[in-house]
Parts: structure tokens; C-alpha cells; sequence
């Protein structure tokens, strides 16, 4: 039982049941017992662990993917490069590793601001700390010799711009931890499913009202006669919401040139009908139950990037169909790079950073159970490789 258990069947057995959409974010990001609020989520010795933290060569193909964007871009002399949920700041590292060599051939914006979208104080400072020593002083919002600017801000939305600088937003593994309504069929009409009290007074999935106006989605799954019991989930709420993430974007795109790279666990619904429940829990890199002990686990859920994308193009950004993680990395030297980084090391470092670089893209695993979408102004080039 954790204290965060303790007070959510306290407020359920007071208020009555409560979305899964609404219990997900306050298992995460409750001000006093959140998930996010402790320190040792991420890595081996953690929860869980992501692609920058398996190999430094991710977050570099992902440096060398902005930087040949801000080029044909039109290569201006401001760029903002925006993280959203970076972490321990290890990516924006790898990153900044790249275009700080490309500023030495002269290749690189002459100024660059870096902006990391980062809710919690002490995670900012974790990521202050990590790249100090790549972007220099890193402790508040100044530039430093290198012309190098970082920032910190809690949403998207907030971030002011005045039409002169390119924009490129990077998103991995955010939108997976963005909170995930569910919905249940029950007697041939969509319900939405909430968490309550079961018999023995512990927390438990039920049934909840009818709902009042269908999800983008619901409508084929409808059609397509989806049985009783069956769940379908959906973030489009808080995806489109004024200060959501897609909403936030679209803004940006239209005052000024602007990519938006999202990398996360999920697929595309070429049939447009999608049912099935995604959110899990994990503790010390292994499945749990989401009702175990709230607060402590790590929750996610699939990202549905046929959901995104329509989400993206109604608010007028223009899209291209995903890539898997395995052909985006590819596609951007990923066999180039390991040759490098292995030249001269000894069998064992060089046998390690052969496994760390094929987990990334190893099929079945990351290389497949990951997607890749760029989203973009209107009337702008294609970044590659979508193009």
C-alpha cells in the first residue's frame, strides 16, 4: 500500500470512480507521491531504460537528423531545439556532441537555444548537470561562449517566438506517458471505463457512463461490430487540448519553420478500427500490475500514431507516413557511425557497442516495436528520410 493508494481510494470512495485517463496522470504526476517525482526511474538500475541511455549513437543520428533539417530549412542563423520529457538530459547530450563538431567546420547555426520542456525542479537540474559540460554553464537561462542557450519551460505551448528562428521539436518516448482514456463496449454502446472500489475495497477497472460524444475512431470500431468487453483507448483529448502538445506545435508551424520528430513504442491502423487495452506498469525492468502500488510503477500506454497523425493534419500540419525505428536509424548511418566508434577499441568494448547498437534496431524488438513520425510546416521540404 502506498500513500498515493492510500489517498486516491479516499477520494474514489468520497467522489466516486475516477477516469483512466484521470488515474494515470496522478499516478505519475501527483505533487507529493507521482512517479515522476523520484530520481531513479531511468537506467539499468532503475525502471526502465531508453534508446539514448542503451547507446550514444542514437541521440548522435538524431543530432545528425536535426542538423540536416535545420539545413534544408534554409540553414538560418537561429535555431531552437526543443526536447519534450528529455529525461536525465542524455539525448539532448548526444545531440549537442553533434552539432558542437559541426560548429567547429563552421556548418552549425550561429546561435542555437536549446529548450527543454521539463515539469519537475529536480529532473531540471539533473539535466543541467549533464550538459554543462557540452553546452557550458548550464545552471540558468544564459548563453553560454559557445553560443549555446539553455532554457527550461513546463509546456509547449508557453514557448514565445517571433518568426525568426527555424524550430525542431524532439519527442522520444513522451507521448507513451501522456495519460490514455479507455473506453468499454458494454450492451452495444461505448462506456467509459474508470477505476473504483472492488468488493474487497481495492482499486479496480469498471464500468462507467455512457459516453456523451464519440472519440475520433469509435465510429469504425462501431461499424466493425466490436463485442462487448472490449476496450478502446484514446489520447485525443489531451493531444488536441489548447495547451497540448499537437495543438502547441501547429501553433509554432505556422509563424515559423518548424519539424517535429516523435519516436515511441506504438503502430499505425492502416484499417482505421482499433480495440485493445495497452497500459502497463513496470518496476525494475519487468511487467506489474497497474494497481500494485501507484505511484511507484512506471505507467504507459501504446501510442496510436494513426491517431496522431490525424490529430496532426486537422490542426494543419503536414505529415508523412512512419518509418520503424529500424529504417529511420539506418537510413541515417547507423552502421557508418559503430564502424567509427569501434576502430581501435578492444574485442570486449567494441563487442559492447555492437550489442548496445543492434538493440536499437533488432527485429523483432525496438527496431520494430518502435515508430518514427516527422511532422512539419506547411509548403517546407520534407526532412529525410520521410521524403
Amino acid at each position: 500500500m502506498t500513500s498515493l493508494a492510500t489517498r486516491l481510494k479516499s477520494e474514489i470512495a468520497r467522489d466516486g470512480p475516477m477516469a483512466v485517463d484521470v488515474f494515470m496522470a496522478r499516478c505519475l504526476t501527483d505533487p507529493q507521491d507521482g512517479y515522476y517525482t523520484r530520481q531513479t526511474a531511468l537506467g539499468a538500475n532503475g525502471d526502465f531504460i531508453t534508446a539514448p541511455e542503451i547507446s550514444q549513437i542514437f541521440g548522435e543520428l538524431i543530432g545528425i537528423w536535426a542538423l540536416a533539417t535545420w539545413q534544408a530549412l534554409g540553414a538560418p542563423a537561429h535555431l531552437r531545439l526543443v526536447e519534450l520529457g528529455p529525461g536525465r538530459g542524455t539525448l539532448m547530450q548526444d545531440v549537442l556532441r553533434v552539432f558542437c563538431g559541426a560548429r567547429a567546420r563552421k556548418t552549425a547555426p550561429a546561435k542555437l537555444e536549446v529548450v527543454l520542456v521539463e515539469l519537475d525542479g529536480a529532473m531540471r537540474a539533473r539535466q543541467a548537470a549533464t550538459l554543462r559540460g557540452t553546452s557550458g554553464d548550464a545552471s540558468g537561462d544564459a548563453s553560454d561562449d559557445a553560443g549555446v542557450t539553455l532554457l527550461w519551460t513546463d509546456s509547449l505551448s508557453k514557448l514565445r517566438h517571433d518568426g525568426t528562428a527555424v524550430t525542431i521539436v524532439l519527442a522520444n518516448e513522451f507521448f507513451d506517458a501522456l495519460p490514455v482514456a479507455q473506453y468499454v463496449m458494454s450492451e452495444r454502446q461505448w462506456c467509459q471505463r474508470v477505476v473504483a472500489l472492488g468488493r474487497d475495497g481495492e482499486l479496480a477497472f469498471a464500468i462507467g457512463q455512457p459516453v456523451a460524444a464519440a472519440m475520433p475512431g469509435m465510429a469504425a470500431a462501431s461499424a466493425a461490430g466490436v463485442g462487448d468487453g472490449q476496450v478502446f483507448e484514446s489520447r485525443h483529448s489531451v493531444i488536441v487540448a489548447t495547451s497540448g502538445p499537437v495543438r502547441a506545435f501547429a501553433d509554432i508551424a505556422s509563424q515559423c519553420p518548424a519539424a517535429l520528430l516523435v519516436i515511441d513504442y506504438g503502430d499505425t491502423c492502416a484499417s482505421g478500427v482499433r480495440t485493445g487495452e495497452t497500459l502497463q506498469a513496470v518496476a525494475a525492468h519487468r511487467f506489474a500490475d497497474v494497481f500494485e502500488a501507484p505511484g511507484m510503477h512506471d505507467l504507459s500506454a501504446h501510442v496510436d500514431f494513426s491517431e496522431l497523425t490525424s490529430a496532426l493534419s486537422d490542426a494543419g500540419v503536414a505529415t508523412r507516413p512512419t518509418l520503424s525505428q529500424a529504417e529511420f536509424l539506418a537510413a541515417l548511418g547507423l552502421e557508418a557511425r559503430l564502424a567509427t566508434l569501434i576502430a581501435g577499441k578492444d574485442a570486449a568494448t567494441a563487442n559492447a557497442l555492437q550489442v548496445d547498437a543492434s538493440r536499437l534496431v533488432a527485429e523483432p524488438g525496438m527496431g520494430d516495436r518502435f515508430r518514427v513520425l516527422c511532422a512539419c510546416s506547411q509548403g517546407i521540404a520534407v526532412p529525410y528520410p520521410f521524403a
